[in-house]
This record gives C-alpha cells, sequence and structure tokens, in this order.
C-alpha cells in the first residue's frame, strides 16, 4: 500500500490532492467573495492575473469581481478543463506549469494560486513550495499574491523561510468552517519584494502570526491592499514548451508585427455561412462573377445541421481551336474559343471527394 501510495505522487499531476481537484474540486467560491474585499483595483487601467491551475477558472474571476479591467492568463494540465476555461480568460495554457510552459518574466502585478497539494518524492519538495518557485519570478515588484495551501505547509520553518525572504506578509487567515476542516486551507495575502532576503523580524511575526490565526471574516473593513496596473502587451511570451497551435495564435495576436502586416501575412476570415439567401436568383454570369471573386470558398456548412466540410473554387482561362471544313473537305476557318472554367471540388468528413465542372465561353473566328 505504501509503495502504490509514493507511486501516486511520483508527479504533481497523480499526486492525491490533484486527484480531488481533477475530480472539479476548486476554491471555496465564499472564501473567495471575502478575498476580493481585501484588494482595491485601479479603475481604468489594465491588471493582468496570473492563475498557475485555473481549472474553471471561477475562483480567481471571483476574486478579480471588482476589477473592471482585469485580464486573466491561466495554466490548467486537464485538457478538457482548459480548453472550455480559454473561452472566458485572455489566455489559457493546456500544460504542466511546473515544467511544460514558457512565460514572461515580470509581467503580472496579481496573482491568485491554489496549487496542488502533496510532496514530490523525486525532489524531496512540496508541491506548494515548488508552484512558489515557478511563478515568482513571473510577478512584478510589489505584485500582489493570494496563495492557497494547508496551514501544516506554513508551519514548517523552511518553508517560512523561502516564502518571508520573496514575499512581504500582509495577510494570513484560515478558511471558515467547515471548510476548514476539510484541506486545512488557509488564504495567505503577500507581496512581492524588490529583491531576496528577509530579517530576523519578519521571520518572528510570521510565526506569530500562525499562533492566533483567525478565521477569513465574511466582509474585510480594513484597508485595502492597492494592485498596480499592468498591460497585456507587456506580455510577449505565454506560450508551452511543447508546441500548441492555440497558445501560438495567442502569441501571434500579440505580435506588433502581425497587428502591422497581418493583412499582407494571412488570409481573411472566412464568412461563407454568413452569407444570406439573395433576394434575387442568381443567373449562370453571376455565379461566374462570384465564383472568380473566390466567394464560397473555405470551411462551409455548420455544427447544428452537422454538414460541415471543405470546399474549393477554382477558374481557369482556357483557349481551344477547331478547323472548319466545307463540303469538298477543303479546310476552311480556324475557329478560336475563349472561355472560363470553373470547378468547385467538395470534401465531406467522410472523405467523399465532389467535384463539380462548368464553362463560360467566349468565342470568335479568325
Amino acid at each position: 500500500m505504501e509503495e502504490r501510495s509514493m507511486v501516486r505522487q511520483n508527479s504533481f499531476s497523480r499526486s492525491l490532492a490533484n486527484d480531488s481537484k481533477a475530480g472539479a474540486y476548486y476554491t471555496n467560491l465564499d472564501m473567495c467573495k471575502s478575498i476580493a474585499g481585501f484588494f482595491s483595483f485601479p479603475e481604468r487601467e489594465e491588471v493582468c492575473a496570473l492563475e498557475p491551475s485555473i481549472g474553471d477558472g471561477a475562483a480567481i474571476k471571483t476574486v478579480l469581481s471588482c476589477c473592471n479591467n482585469a485580464y486573466i492568463f491561466g495554466v490548467e494540465l486537464q485538457q478538457e478543463v482548459a480548453r472550455k476555461t480559454r473561452e472566458s480568460v485572455e489566455a489559457c495554457l493546456d500544460a504542466d506549469f511546473l515544467n511544460g510552459v514558457k512565460i514572461s518574466h515580470s509581467s503580472f502585478t496579481f496573482c491568485f494560486s491554489n496549487p496542488p497539494y502533496g510532496e514530490d518524492v523525486q525532489k524531496h519538495e512540496r508541491y506548494e513550495r515548488q508552484f512558489l518557485d515557478k511563478m515568482t519570478p513571473y510577478l512584478k515588484a510589489g505584485a500582489r499574491l493570494v496563495f492557497v495551501i494547508p496551514i501544516y505547509v506554513l508551519e514548517e520553518e523552511s518553508f517560512q523561510r523561502f516564502f518571508i525572504a520573496r514575499y512581504s506578509l500582509d495577510h494570513v487567515y484560515k478558511f471558515r468552517e467547515p471548510e476548514y476542516s476539510r484541506f486545512k486551507q488557509i488564504a495567505i495575502m503577500a507581496t512581492k519584494k524588490h529583491g531576496n532576503g528577509y530579517s530576523k523580524e519578519e521571520l518572528e511575526a510570521l510565526q506569530a502570526s500562525l499562533a492566533g490565526i483567525e478565521d477569513l471574516p465574511t466582509s474585510y473593513e480594513g484597508e485595502r491592499l492597492a494592485v498596480m496596473p499592468s498591460k497585456r502587451d507587456s506580455i510577449s511570451l505565454f506560450s508551452t514548451v511543447k508546441f500548441d497551435p492555440e497558445s501560438c495564435d495567442y502569441v501571434l495576436r500579440q505580435s506588433p508585427a502581425l497587428q502591422t502586416f497581418g493583412d499582407r501575412l494571412q488570409k481573411p476570415r472566412y464568412n461563407g455561412n454568413e452569407i444570406k439567401q439573395p433576394v434575387i436568383p442568381l443567373n449562370n454570369d453571376m455565379y461566374y462573377l462570384l465564383a472568380i471573386a473566390g466567394a464560397g470558398q473555405g470551411v462551409a456548412g455548420t455544427v447544428e445541421e452537422q454538414d460541415i466540410h471543405l470546399q474549393r473554387g477554382c477558374v481557369k482561362r482556357v483557349t481551344s481551336q477547331d478547323t472548319t471544313f466545307d463540303e469538298t473537305g477543303e479546310r476552311g476557318k480556324i475557329v478560336e474559343r475563349t472561355y472560363s472554367a470553373i470547378t468547385l471540388t467538395i470534401l465531406e468528413q467522410s472523405g467523399k471527394v465532389t467535384r463539380f465542372g462548368d464553362k463560360v465561353e467566349k468565342g470568335g473566328e479568325t
């Protein structure tokens, strides 16, 4: 039994705590609502926030509910969860945060993290410490951090020294019951220091705060912690180590070069499905004009109708010559015809390929 337990904790993706998170256990939103009351945000400027284990994104969205211009960047190991979360945040990477991401340093001014709980038995380190070490360089000096971890992790002096060397402690509270009894969670609110190091007084103050730790208040009435602004365009790198087309698309969209030359480097989005039925029926000449203009080319159909397919139209100018003969068999005139050959190729999901062809002639005699 002990050997199986060690195997389960061989990587953070299989740790006991992460198994519970994969089973859709996320940070209690009532606690997140209470945490939100500790911060004040810029009225107009942007705030870029990092969530290294974002899940469905509900927790950090709740904490940032009072921020008018919050842009959330998250990382999530569960692929399907990441894809769904990506729809409602600025960016969400499907990756292992500890080993699978590349992110611009000193870019974020707010971070919310409820990392997997457990120990990496190969490195003899707790995942909470590994997450803290990994995400710290991505935060600006003065950035605000909300770190949700078990109280017994913060009670370890080695973790206390590691933490206080990088962050100034602002508040620490334990989650209210019955939530606290489940995972012994505490919420640490701290500010990233401008450099590493700590004083004896800082360490003693942190240790003293644990002696009489209080429940997280439902409504905080004290002085708010001001969050600095941060701009999206300063985050030039937010991608997976392994190539991922969706995260690559995000990086490209943020590129100033693409914004300047994008219309020369890529085709416009196909909008054939948005073309409505014409009021006046089209004749052959009109179909010809549409074909040579490139209409009806690309992905067509809808998910609802289950008829999505690829189609491509092609128009080529073709010239042919025919020789006429009179009744005696003597060669007469040479007739030259020039026409446009129109072909439409359709590739269906089943793999079936269908081709249609037509031509519009323009001819004369020579």
